[in-house]
């Protein structure tokens, strides 16, 4: 019987203590009598691991109680268990950086159906193999991994021996590295060093980012394909030899027809020429008292015998896609790093041919100190070799494959990362033996968690009282009355005053005082941002100071109108407005106001015309919706363009999908217009996963989720979204601007205050609006002002909410996480990062801006994103605690009171997110892309703005008419990138907004950024001449 592994972590021993009392309670809760232990283990891997780190094995309920008791016996002392076979592995972990090598082995490492347990643990392991195996040339080679297989029908007809042909072993090594790296890199474990024995250097390539996963298998597979093409069977042989290389060579001396091949560690060389020469050399080595074992190989590898295989291979690298490795390369074939790709193909090819020198490689390896190395498969041997060569080196050497592919091994070793290294998540594999919602667990230290109250405050009635039973069917669900009010909010939480004078309640006559019009701003800016009049009366800059962006001050004049009925907005001269007074003034000059106060005329409304019954509106009340002004100014600038001849490249029917090329009205065209960043809409799979699930559950659900509109892959959705986070949970919404506008009201009402970055979403705008909740705008990614506002204002309100962007979709550049992080964490507030734009476009593997920073999910309260971009769906999510996501659940108005997520964007969503959890170069690719079109624009000498490490690129031209001629142009040139006019932004940063894509070629980067280079001089001329 297989053990489970659980996992259990908190910021301290006290904590962690907690913790384990949490887990021992649980498994005597009759709830979770009918739940297994893998379900334990899946529901404790979704949580993310703190600082103090346990890791338990536990075949029965019985071995974990008696675990769990030693180990809360021993607090705080926190070890591994000192018995020969550990029960618990411990550690506190810090969050520095630890150094990680990977390893990959070469031909004779290769066995049928190694990998067995990674690939039941995790199938999107097993499914990538599977792909990277058909891709190869080989015929039967996913018959003879995958046979012993636990998903895999037995094959009785597999040969044992097809394992160890050389073009097979090759092929099925690189594709479990390769997929190994990948699944690694998903568990938040990623190589700083690699290097490869022999074939091994093809996944080593990948590891480091050289190579692409297909170029990887392709290479090894055709290089295999190539060395057996020049040997003859039974001509040729190896044989390794338990002696240094020096005592080896000694021994060869006289034999031209034997050669080294393998210099592995100081007792450990390999041998190998022709079968009659080799024959005669062994017996040489057996009577100098040195053990030389036939090894099963196929030819004399890497020795000059190959050189005809050289010269084919060679001519196969000219053409390979090769990079300089993004980390640490150690070839086995020079001995040293290599850091050039040029180099490296060399390399590549002179390995045919020269001896691997492991032993040289290892030292160089372990001469940074790595903390952990990793043999992703084959087992130790690699290992082995570096421990023999090295005694006293400290490092960590785990091996997963060969004969560490036995479950409770494999356990063992995931436990063994899990206290060694700060940014595992183990999810991915722990998650799918068991299911995490059928393990109840009440979280103490969760329960425990105080809340920052401002002075003064009354705690509500309602806070602390106790959660309503779960329902038998649902039991880690626990059900609250639906409702649309705030978490917990205050039954008698005050608003913040805003008071008048009886001149700001007055109806204003034309002839207004200037003491009435300084009373009418005040109150329209307290009422926009639900700020006490007195604090915005101290006066000081509009936007530094008082947090007013452009889109509070449009509200402020919307009110403002109100109070001054016969203002003309459109006469004001707002350009050189920045503080109170510059407004009260710019609005006293417009009115004519005068230094006395006014008299009062009476209040318009009822006729006295002698009919009491007839009702009189004022003239300045508008009755229809045709009386708007805006209509009416939408339309005068509508004629303005079709006046001048202006296409406005909005609203164009796009013939089929949009990715890096689209087509309108059957014009073929290169698009930088779509944020299907990873090109996934019009990925078979995806595609196919939409058919299926429509096929399966219809084209809607039917029904709000909470009731019947509740589908099994709306929950794999998002448990593979906080899986693929490392959050504790998630839910899917409908829509993306829904998400934000509705969970803001969520978290915030009155007597809360929300400060948001200037440049945040309208999504999150309306929800702040509708909150009700006091709002200050800090300058763009200004940690200073936020700081600032902070200190001024957050003990004034029950709570601050802060609200930023992972990749800001107008600028292309990245929010400062860890700086906020330590903000809101000094000041008490809760931290909401919008991720639309980041989430599979920003990080090493796509995992969004906690992965890019080094910030551990946890410590950010809700990471909001969408599904319509990288996930080429449509629809919202919000992650988080389970707590917090569970009380949404039951409470969000946009997920209670609405249809559930529609079966074909939940699967679109869904076979996204596996397809790029396997792809991560896909994320490579998009960015290489960006920074290949960044730098085209930056050598135009146009302004492309701060923004970096993102897909997002802004070509600013500062001028509204020429950004627009500037995009039609483009259009004409079949280019279609759309333009961003005033007033989306200040007319001085009126721009294109660039969206690169991964499936944009080098050749349509470099047709836009000449086209750009063209039609920027065209229309710079045509404006100067005008």
């Amino acid at each position: 019987m297989s053990p489970s592994l659980l996992l259990i972590s908190g910021t301290s021993p006290d904590d962690l203590r907690s913790r384990c009392e949490t887990v021992l309670a649980s498994l005597d809760d009759p709830l979770n009598h009918g739940a297994s232990l893998d379900d334990l283990q899946a529901r404790l891997a979704v949580m993310t691991p703190a600082s103090h780190r346990l890791a338990i094995l536990a075949t029965t309920v019985a071995d974990a109680h008696q675990t769990l008791r030693r180990v809360i016996a021993m607090l705080p002392e926190l070890s591994d268990d000192p018995d020969q076979t550990p029960a618990w592995y411990a550690a506190t972990v810090s969050d520095e950086p630890r150094r990680v090598a990977f390893a990959f082995p070469g031909q004779g490492a290769q066995r049928i159906g190694d990998q067995e347990v990674l690939a039941t643990l995790d199938p999107a392991f097993a499914d990538r193999c599977r792909e990277l195996l058909e891709a190869s040339a080989v015929p039967d080679l996913e018959r003879l991994l995958t046979a012993g297989w636990s998903d895999s029908a037995p094959d009785a007809d597999v040969d044992s021996a097809a394992i160890h042909l050389t073009d097979a072993a090759q092929t099925v090594l690189t594709v479990l590295g390769v997929a190994a790296t990948e699944l690694f890199t998903r568990l938040g474990i990623r190589p700083d060093a690699a290097t490869g024995h022999s074939v091994g250097e093809f996944a080593a390539l990948y590891a480091t980012g050289a190579l692409s996963a297909r170029d990887a298998v392709r290479l090894a597979s055709e290089r295999g394909r190539i060395m057996r093409a020049h040997l003859s069977d039974g001509e040729f042989g190896m044989v390794a030899l338990r002696c240094s290389g020096e005592q080896a060579a000694a021994l060869a001396e006289g034999s031209p027809s034997v050669h080294p091949t393998c210099w592995n560690d100081a007792h450990q060389t390999v041998y190998g020429g022709t079968r009659e020469a080799l024959e005669a050399y062994a017996a040489r080595c057996r009577a100098a008292g040195v053990t030389a074992t036939p090894i099963p190989a196929q030819g004399p590898f890497h020795t000059p015998l190959m050189a005809g295989s050289r010269d084919d291979f060679a001519a196969l690298l000219t053409d390979a896609d090769l990079t300089d490795p993004a980390v640490t390369f150690i070839s086995t074939v020079s001995g040293r790093q290599e850091a050039d790709a040029e180099t490296i193909r060399r390399s590549l090819a002179d390995q045919v041919t020269t001896p691997v020198d492991f032993r040289s490689a290892g030292a160089v390896l372990l001469s940074d100190e790595p903390v952990v190395v990793l043999q992703l498969s084959g087992g130790e041997s690699l290992l082995r070799m570096l421990q023999h060569d090295h005694p006293e080196a400290n490092f960590l050497g785990v091996g997963f494959g060969g004969t560490c592919d036995s479950p409770e091994t494999v356990l063992r070793n995931l436990a063994r990362l899990f206290v060694a290294l700060p940014g595992v998540q183990l999810a991915p594999v722990l998650a799918h033996s068991g299911v995490a919602a059928h393990w109840r667990l009440q979280d103490v230290r969760l329960e425990r968690q105080s809340v920052i109250k401002p002075v003064g405050a009354t705690p509500s009635r309602h806070e602390g009282t106790a959660h309503a039973q779960p329902h038998p069917r649902h039991r880690s669900r626990e059900l609250t009355r639906p409702s649309s009010a705030p978490l917990t909010r205050p039954a008698g939480a005050p608003a913040p005053a805003v008071t008048g004078t009886d001149e700001s309640a007055r109806p204003m006559s034309p002839a207004v005082s200037v003491g009435a019009v300084r009373t009418a701003v005040l109150t329209a800016m307290a009422e926009a941002s639900a700020s006490p009049v007195a604090e915005i009366a101290r006066g000081g800059r509009l936007a530094e100071d008082l947090g007013f962006d452009s889109l509070l001050m449009t509200d402020t004049l919307r009110r403002l109108s109100q109070h001054l009925p016969d203002l003309q907005v459109t006469d004001l001269r707002l350009a050189s407005v920045r503080t109170l007074d510059d407004l009260v003034g710019e609005l006293s000059r417009v009115t004519g106001a005068t230094a006395a106060p006014a008299e009062a005329e009476p209040a318009e409304g009822v006729s006295s015309s002698g009919d009491p019954g007839l009702f009189v509106l004022p003239e300045r009340c508008e009755r229809t919706l045709a009386s708007f002004p805006e209509l009416a100014a939408f339309d005068r600038k509508q004629a303005e363009f079709a006046a001048a001849g202006t296409l406005l490249p909005y609203y164009l029917p796009h013939d089929g999908t949009i990715s890096h090329h689209t087509a309108i009205e059957g014009r073929p065209l290169i698009s930088f217009s779509s944020y299907n960043y990873l090109g996934l809409s019009e990925h078979p799979e995806v595609q196919s996963a939409v058919v299926d699930a429509v096929h399966r559950y219809g084209t809607s659900v039917s029904a709000a989720r909470i009731l019947s509109g509740n589908r099994p892959l709306h929950d794999e959705l998002e448990h593979e979204i906080a899986d693929f986070l490392g959050s504790e949970d998630a839910v899917v919404l409908v829509g993306g601007h829904a998400t934000n506008a509705s969970i803001v009201p969520q978290v915030v009402s009155d007597g809360d205050i929300v400060l948001h970055d200037a440049l945040a979403h309208d999504s999150m705008q309306q929800g702040i609006r509708a909150s009700g909740a006091a709002r200050h705008s800090f300058p763009h990614n200004d940690m200073a002002a936020l700081a600032a506002a902070l200190e001024r204002r957050r003990g004034s309100y029950r709570r601050a909410l802060v609200c930023v962007e992972g990749a800001y979709s107008m600028d292309g550049d990245t929010v400062p996480l860890a700086e906020i992080v330590a903000l809101k964490e000094r000041y008490g507030a809760i931290l909401m990062v919008d991720e639309a734009h980041s989430f599979g476009t920003v990080g090493a593997t796509g995992r969004g801006i906690c992965e890019a920073t080094g910030v551990s999910p946890s410590r950010v309260d809700i990471l909001m994103g969408t599904l319509s971009k990288s996930m080429a769906s449509c629809g919202g999510y919000l992650a988080g605690s389970h707590r917090f996501v569970q009380f949404l659940r039951y409470n969000l108005s946009s997920l209670v009171f609405s249809a559930g997520l529609s079966p074909a964007n939940t699967a679109a969503a869904l076979a996204s997110l596996r397809v790029l959890r396997r792809e991560p170069e896909r994320v490579h690719r998009l960015l290489a892309n960006a920074d290949h079109f960044r730098a085209g624009v930056e050598h135009l000498g146009l302004d492309r703005g701060d923004g970096v490490g993102t897909p997002i690129v802004p070509v600013i031209y500062g001028d509204s008419a020429r950004t627009l001629q500037v995009s039609n142009e483009l259009y004409r040139r079949g280019i279609s990138i759309n333009p961003i006019l005033a007033p989306a932004v200040a007319e001085r940063l009126a721009r294109l907004r660039v969206f690169v894509t991964a499936t944009h070629t080098r050749e349509d980067l470099d047709a836009a950024i000449d086209a750009l280079a063209e039609v920027s001089e065209a229309t710079l001329i045509g404006a100067t001449l005008a």
